[in-house]
């Protein structure tokens, strides 16, 4: 997923290179393939927001809340990216506006970034066949809570 949403930026940047760049006048033709691509694949990211939603119900249902809750940020990372570059489409004028964009974008990625982190995580400890919650640590600190109570210390210089 976070994948296809850096693509989606990708594209959008190459669009912006059709439209405003050099040898724009002879690219009109490249830009409405960009065009087609990028309606493709927000086409795409909408249907599987949809398919994550769904799911997300379904297993609430169910009850197994967690994978509900990933299925629903899944999903959330998807709509929010969508609402970034639906609001890119025509890039705002006013600074106040470029910087909400700006922030909006940001937040999109760094949703995808955090839902791509717990993803590996989930399939380390399958892999490691850890469980979800660790179990407690059972060691106790030293007196008054410092570990290096009993470390000599250094002489002072006079």
């Amino acid at each position: 997923m976070h994948d296809r949403i850096a693509e989606l930026a990708g594209l959008r940047a190459e669009l912006d290179n059709c439209e405003n760049g050099p040898r724009r006048e002879t690219r009109k033709a490249a830009a409405d393939d960009v065009r087609e691509q990028i309606e493709r694949l927000r086409t795409e990211l909408s249907e599987d927001a949809d398919r994550l939603e769904a799911e997300a119900s379904d297993l609430t249902d169910q009850g197994q809340d967690g994978r509900a809750g990933d299925a629903a940020v899944a999903a959330r990372v998807i709509r929010t990216a969508l609402d970034a570059d639906a609001a890119s489409e025509g890039e705002p004028d006013e600074p106040k506006d470029r910087v909400a964009l700006a922030e909006a974008r940001g937040r999109a990625l760094a949703a995808a970034n955090t839902l791509r982190q717990r993803e590996e995580q989930q399939r380390l400890a399958d892999r490691l066949g850890t469980a979800d919650d660790p179990a407690p640590t059972t060691r106790k600190p030293g007196p008054r809570g410092k570990r290096n109570t009993g470390a000599p210390k250094a002489p002072e210089q006079t």
